[in-house]
């Protein structure tokens, strides 16, 4: 329930109680799916040479569910089979201190 309703509670504290330790460098996108639900993604070509980019599942027990590399500007995951959380990591392939702009990525639930 904290990532269903992380709009209404403080963005450090779903921060806090849900990340793991992260790297400094690495950018966190994160929520719950319903059943039937999926992520579609939108990234712009520059984040793709620059950055990779990490998509997992976990059950909402926290099991592992589903884990890959995304290498395309748009793509949509598998529709969830029950309610589920994700996490989405993006880190600089090379240089730590690359260019990083929070526009070029738009995840949206569907």
């Amino acid at each position: 329930n904290l990532l269903r309703f992380k709009q209404w509670l403080p963005q450090a504290f779903v921060k806090k109680v849900f990340l793991p330790v992260p790297n400094p460098e690495t950018k966190f996108y994160y929520g719950a799916l319903k059943k039937a639900e999926s992520i579609q993604f939108k990234l712009a070509p520059s984040l793709l040479t620059t950055h990779d980019i990490y998509y997992s599942l976990y059950s909402r027990e926290c099991f592992p569910l589903d884990w890959y590399k995304i290498t395309e500007g748009e793509h949509r995951t598998s529709a969830s089979d029950q309610k589920s959380i994700y996490i989405v990591r993006i880190h600089p392939k090379f240089e730590r201190n690359a260019l990083f702009e929070n526009s070029w990525v738009k995840i949206a639930v569907v």
